[in-house]
């Protein structure tokens, strides 16, 4: 029989929260112990159902998240999710720079790159080189020179994009840590990248997630690189103007 203290690690009462792709709650770990806390991240109101995400990113169009959640055995008909309702905010994560809908088969052949370069990446975790990364990071920036042309022209909030921003901030940070190649130009492209990702998933996300994973990487990665903290809270509101409300929460 299990007692308290592992039914807390195992999260049992956690567990019985529903997905839904518009969560009203976070689950998060609370530091030094085996706890969990349960937090809202919008208004509810009395009788409202508290569910939460199980996806890790909610930045992902409907066919992608239900594509996840098929595998967990069930399909999402949260608000997000059901074919009646429309989305907007969701729009550029498939669309053109003139927010017209792309189909997966018009952009079948950059779809298999992507997929490639996320396949070339986790075969590079904890084996990758110098060499090896700046070839990789070669192939996705022309990636995204080439995403951004005609026939696709993808918007740049498109879900694959910002995806690619998100690996690509994280080499150039890895880079920059391990000392391979000209750190201030690591430094600039790995703020450069975090910036997109902070425009993205304000615009798309918001309310959806409004403490900001981006923002946080984002300070996170300007910590790490030494730079002064009042300058972040200045490029941040100046990318955004709400951000400040995020960071007054972030500091709370």
């Amino acid at each position: 029989m299990l007692n308290r203290k592992y039914l807390l690690k195992l999260g049992v009462r956690t567990s019985l929260f529903n997905h839904s792709c518009c969560p009203s709650a976070t689950i998060s770990k609370i530091s030094g112990t085996t706890k969990q806390k349960v937090e809202t991240v919008r208004d509810v109101t009395e009788g409202d159902e508290i569910c939460i995400s199980y996806l890790s990113d909610g930045y992902l169009p409907r066919d992608e998240r239900q594509r996840i959640l098929s595998a967990r055995g069930f399909t999402c008909r949260c608000e997000r999710c059901s074919p009646e309702s429309t989305f907007d905010r969701d729009v550029p994560l498939t669309a053109d720079i003139s927010l017209l809908p792309l189909s997966n088969e018009k952009i079948a052949p950059l779809r298999r790159r992507y997929d490639q370069l996320v396949a070339d990446l986790q075969s590079m975790l904890g084996f990758s080189t110098p060499q090896s990364c700046s070839l990789w990071i070669m192939r996705a920036e022309r990636w995204l020179v080439d995403a951004s042309k005609p026939p696709y022209q993808l918007h740049q909030f498109h879900w694959l994009s910002v995806h690619l921003y998100k690996m690509l901030r994280d080499r150039y940070k890895t880079m920059y840590v391990s000392n391979a190649g000209n750190r201030k130009d690591m430094r600039k492209k790995t703020l450069y990248y975090g910036k997109l990702i902070i425009r993205a998933e304000f615009a798309v996300l918001q309310p959806l997630d409004p403490h900001k994973q981006a923002v946080d990487a984002f300070l996170d990665d300007w910590n790490d690189m030494g730079m002064p903290k009042n300058g972040a809270w200045k490029l941040l509101k100046e990318l955004e103007p709400s951000a400040e409300i995020i960071i007054k929460s972030l500091n709370e």
